[in-house]
């Protein structure tokens, strides 16, 4: 590193060897345009995507779709709409049963009656599937299994009983 005295002596022995040009008195003011077109040139910021240069509009942008997406989530599952989803089903649920009065230990209760039945139904229809492959393939009954179709329907019923009984 130079110390303070070797440099002045350096930049006097610089100036020296390279001395400064100014330019006539009557260009002055054109050489000060052109420097300043130069300068301005190399100091302007090059084509960006705008949403790098302006932040704050991404950044409100963004927050307001946030907000509305939040606002639209919160509207969608309202329990103003969700009450009136319940009452659309339980109107139903009265025209399917029949019930006179619905408060909500009635509803319970038939709700899971309801649901009883639906299971039930395609238990039972999954059950005739399965008898149907059966039968398209020819297997017959083995010994010990019932020989006629009702047999088997009142064996698939006592079955069913056991399991009714269980749960």
């Amino acid at each position: 590193m130079m110390n303070p005295a070797e440099w002045n002596i350096w930049l006097l022995h610089w100036l020296k060897a390279h001395p400064l040009k100014e330019p006539p008195i009557e260009l002055q003011q054109q050489y000060r345009q052109e420097v300043m077109a130069r300068i301005q040139e190399e100091s302007a910021p090059s084509r960006v995507l705008a949403w790098i240069l302006r932040p704050r509009f991404t950044f409100a942008f963004g927050g307001a779709l946030a907000a509305a997406l939040a606002v639209l989530m919160l509207v969608s599952h309202s329990p103003v709409r969700q009450t009136g989803q319940i009452e659309q089903e339980a109107q139903v649920l009265f025209e399917t049963t029949g019930i006179a009065s619905l408060n909500d230990a009635d509803l319970e209760e038939e709700v899971q009656a309801q649901d009883r039945i639906v299971l039930a139904e395609a238990v039972e229809d999954e059950t005739l599937k399965l008898w149907d492959e059966l039968e398209e393939f020819g297997a017959g009954p083995s010994e010990g299994e019932p020989n006629s179709d009702e047999e088997l329907i009142k064996e698939l019923q006592h079955l069913d009983d056991e399991e009714m009984a269980l749960s």
